[in-house]
């Protein structure tokens, strides 16, 4: 910078010395040019005297002399005439100009003046100048304190005036050669001081932007004095083998390539509508039906990463539909590389995978995540559960210990269910263990599921090796075995059935491990989400029905019949043609609960996969080990698949074994793709033609007819015989053209004409009359009203339920039939005759007063899961019959009421979440009570025990319900309270129970005293207090603890932190009967969720308490302040102030009892 400045200065100090010199060469021609009264009466000189003072004050002026062009005598010299002006001279004739002049001048001297007259001579100089032409304007400006100026006009060119008047009395000659000097000495000095300005302001500018800072802009510039060049071997190696280098080329070339293999075909492949059955098809398979209902569209192979190597799984990505994962075992011949591949594939980018994922051990299992499309969720042949995320390296970045309470036998299974906001990974393995991970810690299980067989079969081992979950609830899954049963699971306790195996039902029907089980997407009008395809290497493919899991306690109980189309005969299906027969008798149900199958798909070799499609209701996908692909619609046909097709072979691809196909997956965005891949390490892509699965509007209701039975738990239809009198009537009303007048009469005289022992058959016979007689439509209504008017005077429950269940199956049969009007005759196979035309539409309103009959009957006896089945098949929703509001929160009502009774708080919470829509247009406070009074116990069997206490305790307020009911619900409410986590919120609700009088009453009252106190509980108040709590209060966690376990020594460890400032872990551990590391887990737990003040300092094993109350903010990590310190120090010195009040009053009282009785007012 100092240097600058020096250079900047020195050329100002130049500049101000060149015009300090123009300056002094201005006034001294000014002085020259003057003319005194002397020099104008003095005698004119003569032309060579004027030239030569003309010369010498040009030299003078500018430092040089000009040569000499003049002679003596009168005619002008030849010289005169070639003479040129200074500007335009030679450097070599500047070099020779003194001495010329100075010869000139000797020779003048001795010629002395000339007394001969002077001749004027005219030369080409034409125009000569009367006055001195006009000075040029000069502009000045200014810049950082360099002045400088610029001309508004340029310098006029000089011209060649040839040679001068032979007369030297010429008096302009001299002034017209001062000014032509003058300008060129002007042009000279404007170009350096240009030269000087550009410098200056270069100068200027690049200190200006030194100063700034412009890092970028110098940057800049210094590249740019860098010319571009050959790099040398060495920094070419350093450049390719970075992995920023690496990572650009990767990346560039992918989207390069995927423009360059982009296709688009405007022309419609119609083939794929085609039905043909025979033909060849471009791959030359033949032998199969419908081969261009399918179409191979892409192969991808790796030579790298699939080379040897069998695909495991398959899946496509919910969020992109044109990528698709593929996992991979090891390649036996590359022992250095990965074991276990993960290769997602584009449908854009055909010769090499988007990305690669490694593992230290075989994928068996990958999928990707529903909720977020860059992770990749896998599970391994060494019992890991590994995330991969495509914006990370190949590596992946979570994976479970192999040590711990995970995994200890390979993965084969995984799913993840849940919501966007709470979701977790749900993996079960051949160890018989079912774990649930949440995705952002896998260090440990959120949820430990160990799988056990039912006792008939406990001598065998449970090895799962196939999960699946339907679509509606996500804490019911399947789990195919090795021993080929397929067995339904809990993830928690729910209605008559602890968590793990339902040991009550069982899927059996295979003979070999069950590879796949696959439910039903359910996606439509009709829920088809109860129905399984499972695929075994029995080869076969079986279909189940699978029961809901509020309605499997009936099956060890009652031996009913299961949910095949076996259990009664179907009559007919009216509205698509009037199909009838009889059902096929497949899916009962045994006593022991096992459930066979619906249909039986046997293959020509062993069968790895099956999986449903995602939008058409009757079509699924197998493959085999013989390498074919198989498209089936069982709504179109049973015995056959619809289409038939094996992968085109590789070019350098094995044979043999390596045709062998392992898994096939349906592109869940649109259906209309399917991936396969086996043995040979391919990934084949098929697109499915549109016309698959029939026609529309026949594909949903021919499948429910396959599928659907009459009532799953119900008893068979049987028909037995009525009395005699009652037979006679029937025959004489079956001559009559309308049967319905004489089955009223029959209804009336009932009791008259039949016994107790033979009431039921003759109730159930004239039911029967009404749907097998020709009867109208108003006459069966009637028929049925009077029906029903007769079982409620009965007035007895058995009896009730007995007709009641039998006429709603013959109703549900003639729902299944179809729709056509009228009565019609039809006949089905077994007990199950059904009318082609009958449908329940026509008789909503008798069918469900029938059914809240039967179901009341049902209550009374104690059945309330088939209480609530039974309302829950009342139309409530539907057109055809108008309901109000009110009404069906009536019906929903009673459903919750039902499903707690057996603590089935999933299914009530269903209907209880109904009921929330439409509460607010309700106006009977009963039934707000009644709803009040299920979201509290609702809330109690789900463990949220805060609510459900201060639900409990307002109903307790209430003045509908008895007194007693009243002190009961405030009991309860003492209960859930002390169930509850331990914090700020729970001893606000503790104190709000314990300021309530009544409360003092109840058995439980020392307990909730000794918690609102933060007293230490001890294990005998524990254990007096447990005899008291109900089985699903009493339930263990996760941790392995109960509930009551865990809220004692959350609040111990509250009480704890009030009487010490410090102490060690494992003096507190003693203190909860806990280990240490589960004392400390437990401190950390409450901390972090802000239910606790204080510190861990784990190097020195102490915990720190900071006193007072925490924050109470779940989730928030931190507890670093009281909750509002300034209120509560208020608090305690009111507290104080009334308590030494008290004290005096009492003192008073006591010592002074006449005088307090006249002024104390108590």
């Amino acid at each position: 910078m100092q240097q600058r400045r020096d250079e900047i200065l020195a050329k100002k100090a130049k500049l101000a010395e060149l015009k300090r010199q123009r300056e002094l060469r201005t006034q001294a021609s000014a002085s020259r040019h003057s003319i005194g009264q002397a020099d104008l009466i003095s005698p004119v000189p003569g032309r060579a005297d004027n030239r030569r003072e003309i010369e010498s004050l040009i030299n003078s002026l500018v430092g040089e002399s000009r040569p000499g062009s003049t002679t003596t005598g009168g005619a002008a010299s030849p010289a005169l005439r070639g003479s040129r002006p200074n500007s335009v001279l030679s450097a070599g004739e500047m070099s020779n100009a003194t001495s010329e002049f100075a010869l000139s001048a000797n020779l003048q001297a001795a010629t002395g003046p000339t007394s001969q007259p002077q001749v004027l001579t005219t030369v080409s100089l034409t125009t000569i100048y009367e006055c001195p032409p006009s000075p040029v304007k000069e502009i000045y400006s200014y810049s950082k304190g360099v002045q400088t100026t610029d001309d508004l006009l340029p310098p006029a060119p000089l011209q060649n005036q040839g040679a001068y008047d032979s007369d030297g009395d010429d008096p302009l000659a001299m002034t017209t050669a001062s000014k032509r000097m003058s300008r060129r000495g002007r042009d000279r000095e404007e170009e350096l001081r240009k030269n000087i300005r550009r410098e200056v302001e270069e100068e200027l500018l690049a200190t200006r932007e030194h100063l700034a800072g412009q890092e970028d802009a110098r940057v800049e510039a210094e590249t740019a004095n860098y010319p571009a060049r050959v790099l040398t071997t060495e920094e070419l190696e350093a450049v390719t083998s970075s992995v920023d280098f690496a990572d650009f080329l990767e990346r560039s070339t992918k989207v390069i390539e995927k423009a360059l293999d982009l296709e688009y075909d405007i022309l419609t492949d119609y083939t794929l509508q085609a039905y043909d059955k025979d033909e060849e098809d471009e791959q030359g398979n033949v032998g199969g039906r419908g081969r261009r209902k399918v179409k191979e569209i892409r192969q991808f192979y790796d030579e790298k990463w699939s080379r040897k190597r069998m695909i495991t799984s398959i899946d496509f990505s919910p969020k992109f539909p044109d990528l698709m994962l593929a996992s991979y075992t090891k390649n036996p011949a590359a022992p250095h590389e990965p074991d276990g591949v993960v290769q997602v594939w584009s449908l854009n980018l055909h010769d090499r995978p988007e990305f690669v994922f490694h593992a230290q051990s075989d994928i068996l299992t990958a999928r990707f995540s529903p909720f977020n499309p860059n992770l990749i969720f896998g599970g391994t042949y060494s019992g890991q559960v590994l995330v991969w995320d495509t914006r990370a390296r190949s590596a992946p970045v979570q994976k479970t210990p192999l040590t711990g309470s995970g995994h200890t036998h390979p993965v084969y299974a995984l799913d993840i269910v849940g919501t966007q906001n709470a979701n977790n990974i749900i993996s079960c393995s051949t160890d018989g263990v079912v774990c649930g991970w949440a995705e952002n810690m896998l260090a440990q299980p959120q949820e430990f599921l160990s799988l056990t067989v039912p006792p008939p079969s406990k001598i065998d081992d449970l090895a799962p090796t196939s999960l699946a979950f339907p679509d509606a609830d996500p804490t019911f899954f399947l789990v195919g075995s090795e021993e080929g049963t397929i067995y339904p699971c809990h993830r928690y306790d729910r209605a008559g059935a602890k968590a793990g195996v339902d040991a009550r039902v069982s899927y059996r029907g295979h003979a070999a491990p069950v590879m796949s089980v696959d439910f039903h997407p359910a996606r439509g009008p009709v829920d088809l989400g109860d129905l399984v395809l499972s695929a075994s290497l029995d080869w076969s493919v079986k279909l189940w029905k699978v029961r809901a899991p509020a309605a499997t306690s009936t099956v060890v109980a009652g031996g009913a019949a299961g949910p095949g189309v076996g259990g009664g005969g179907v009559g007919g299906i009216g509205s698509i043609g009037g199909i009838g027969g009889a059902g096929s008798g497949s899916g009962s149900s045994s006593s022991d609960g096992v459930v066979t199958p619906l249909m039986d798909f046997v293959r020509e070799d062993v069968v790895y996969d099956a999986a449903w499609s995602p939008v058409k209701p009757g079509v699924f996908s197998l493959v085999d080990g013989a390498g074919w692909l198989e498209l089936w619609d069982i709504t179109v046909e049973t015995e056959e698949p619809v289409a038939r097709i094996s992968p085109s072979p590789r070019k350098d691809g094995r044979s043999l074994l390596a045709n062998s196909l392992n898994k096939v997956a349906w592109d869940k965005s649109d259906g209309r793709r399917l991936a396969t891949g086996g043995i040979a390490g391919t990934l084949t892509v098929f697109e499915v033609g549109p016309d698959l699965g029939g026609k529309e509007n026949l594909r949903t209701p021919r499948l429910k007819y396959l599928t659907e039975p009459s009532y799953s738990t119900a008893k068979p239809i049987t028909t037995m015989a009525p009395s005699t009198k009652v037979s006679e009537l029937l025959a004489e009303a079956e001559k009559t053209s309308d049967a319905g007048p004489a089955l009223l009469s029959m209804l009336e005289t009932l009791p008259t004409i039949s016994s107790a022992a033979t009431m039921a058959d003759d109730l159930k016979a004239i039911g029967d009359s009404v749907f097998d007689l020709s009867t109208g439509i108003m006459s069966a209504r009637a028929v049925l009203d009077g029906l029903v008017k007769a079982l409620r005077d009965s007035e007895s429950g058995e009896l009730q339920i007995a007709v009641g269940e039998h006429v709603l199956q013959r109703l549900g049969a003639g729902s299944s039939s179809g729709s056509g009007p009228g009565l019609g005759s039809g006949s089905g196979s077994g007990s199950g005759s059904g009318s082609g035309g009958t449908t329940q539409a026509s008789f909503l309103e008798q069918a469900a007063t029938l059914s809240e009959l039967v179901a009341t009957a049902q209550e009374a006896a104690e059945n309330y899961v088939e209480a609530a089945r039974l309302l829950a098949t009342i139309p409530l929703d539907g057109s055809a019959r108008r309901v109000s509001q009110e009404d069906k929160v009536r019906v929903w009502v009673r459903i919750v009421r039902d499903y707690l009774e057996v603590d089935d708080s999933t299914s009530a919470e269903a209907y209880l979440n109904k009921i929330k829509g439409v509460l607010y247009e309700v106006e009977d406070a009963e039934l707000k009570l009644h709803f009040r009074l299920s979201q509290a116990r609702i809330n109690d069997a789900k463990r949220e025990f805060l609510a459900a206490s201060t639900a409990y305790h307002d109903i307790s307020y209430s003045t509908a319900i008895a007194e007693d009911e009243r002190l009961h619900t405030l009991g309860v409410a003492v209960t859930c309270a002390i169930l509850a986590p331990a914090g700020p919120t729970r001893s606000r609700v503790l104190a709000r129970l314990y300021k309530d009088e009544r409360a003092a009453s109840l058995p439980a009252f020392a307990m909730l005293e000794n918690m609102f106190l933060d007293r230490l509980l001890t294990a005998s108040d524990v254990a007096q207090f447990a005899r008291s709590l109900q089985p699903h209060q009493l339930a263990t966690t996760a941790d392995g603890q109960t509930v009551l376990a865990r809220a004692v020594v959350e609040h111990n460890l509250l009480g704890v932190s009030r009487l010490y400032r410090n102490i060690r872990l494992a003096d507190l551990a003693d203190l909860l009967a806990l280990a240490p590391d589960r004392a400390e887990e437990t401190t950390a737990r409450m901390i972090e969720q802000g239910r606790l003040l204080g510190r861990i300092d784990q190097i020195a094993a102490v915990v720190w308490f900071e006193g007072g109350d925490a924050s109470g903010r779940k989730g928030s990590g931190r507890a670093e302040s009281r909750v509002d310190s300034e209120l509560r120090l208020w608090d305690a010195n009111v507290q104080s102030l009334a308590e030494e009040v008290e004290s005096i009053t009492n003192a008073i009282q006591r010592d002074f009892p006449d005088f307090a009785a006249r002024n104390l007012v108590v």
